[in-house]
Order: C-alpha cells, then sequence, then structure tokens
C-alpha cells in the first residue's frame, strides 16, 4: 500500500511542465522556421512576378514583330512622321494608302505615343489605313514600347574613278525602297527586350517617304 502511494507520488512529482529555457529555445525554433519560410515564400514570389513580367514583354515583342513584318511585306507606299497634339508627342507609321470606297484596307497605320498627359504614353495603336484614330485602348497592342525607330534603305548607284557603285543607305525619302527597318525596346518595372527587324516589300515599286514634323 505503501509502495503504490509513492510510484503515485513520484508520477505526481515528475509532471513538471515545461521551464522557461525550454519556452524560450522553442520560440527561437520556431523563429528560425518562419524566418526561413518567409524568405522562401518571398523568393518564390518574386521570381513569378519576374518571369511573369518577361512573358508579358515577349508576347508583346512577338505580336509586334508579326504585325509589322506582316504588314511591310505586304506594304505599298510607305509614309513616316512625327506629331505633336493635343499634349502628345505621336508617331505615324503608314504602310499604304487609303482605300477607295467600299474597298477593304489591306494597309496598316502603326501610332505610337511617346508623350501624352493622357496615361497612354508608350502606348503602340494600330488602325486600318485611313481609319478614324480615337486612341482606343481596342486598338492598343503594347502599353510598354518605351523606343521605336523605324527607317527606310534603299539601294544607290553613284559614279567614281572605279566605275559606278551601289549602296545600301538609309533615305528620307525613294521612289523605290529596298527594306523596312524597325527597332524598338519594351520595358517593365522587372525587365527589358529590345528586338530589330528589317523586311523587304513583296512590291518592287513601294515609295517610302519621311515627312517633315508638324
Amino acid at each position: 500500500m505503501d509502495a503504490s502511494k509513492k510510484n503515485k507520488q513520484n508520477i505526481v512529482s515528475d509532471n513538471r511542465g515545461i521551464t522557461l529555457i525550454e519556452l524560450l529555445i522553442g520560440i527561437a525554433i520556431m523563429g528560425i522556421v518562419s524566418s526561413m519560410i518567409s524568405v522562401i515564400m518571398v523568393g518564390g514570389t518574386n521570381f513569378f512576378r519576374k518571369q511573369s513580367a518577361t512573358i508579358d514583354l515577349q508576347n508583346d515583342s512577338q505580336l509586334i514583330t508579326s504585325s509589322m513584318s506582316a504588314a511591310i511585306l505586304e506594304g505599298t507606299d510607305f509614309t513616316l512622321q512625327e506629331k505633336h497634339m493635343d499634349g502628345r508627342t505621336v508617331l505615324y507609321f503608314t504602310t499604304g494608302a487609303e482605300p477607295a470606297e467600299g474597298e477593304e484596307s489591306v494597309a496598316r497605320q502603326y501610332i505610337w505615343v511617346e508623350e501624352s498627359p493622357f496615361g497612354d504614353k508608350n502606348y503602340l495603336y494600330i488602325y486600318a489605313a485611313g481609319a478614324t484614330v480615337d486612341y482606343n485602348k481596342g486598338n492598343c497592342i503594347s502599353e510598354l514600347v518605351t523606343y521605336l525607330d523605324i527607317s527606310a534603305k534603299a539601294l544607290e548607284k553613284a559614279e567614281d574613278a572605279g566605275g559606278t557603285i551601289y549602296t545600301y543607305n538609309t533615305v528620307k525619302e525613294a521612289s523605290r525602297v529596298d527594306s523596312i527597318c524597325v527597332s524598338f525596346t519594351l520595358a517593365n518595372s522587372k525587365d527589358e527586350v529590345t528586338q530589330s527587324i528589317e523586311i523587304k516589300p513583296r512590291n518592287t515599286s513601294a515609295g517610302y517617304k519621311k515627312l517633315d514634323a508638324e
């Protein structure tokens, strides 16, 4: 009987709970584990955001490249002009003349807003040639174009002491253009992409003219 009571007393006396030191050690371990989880989660989130931003740039780059390549390839008469209107600094690039009434336009007009007080800076719009330009977001193919340069090259003939020389030169105006060059940069808060293309129009008599800025 006395032995049974003694065993019960020992059991009771061993149920001491946790000490302050053990509690502090447990809290410290939990803190370390939580910090490691937070670092992993933040790193994963940042990686996902960067990858998403890069994919957005690549998608826009492919869209611009394919659209402008097709329009230039089928272009018939190219014009380029910078205009300043309604507070905007805008670059207009057209790949052909406005169609006759009742005909569908194959030519395209690209409009890049370089500066704007209306929140559409760096926007690149596309319209059918001759269409009313209303800066509708539905016509915007990218909101990330921070730089756009368009030029034309033509084969020019020159005479010197050695005879006739033919060279490809960048021209401001030509009755027959050999290629159209487009360079653009896309950028967001995470990444930047630069792309250049040079397209030779199918129409061998396609002309080009860079108009004076207005």
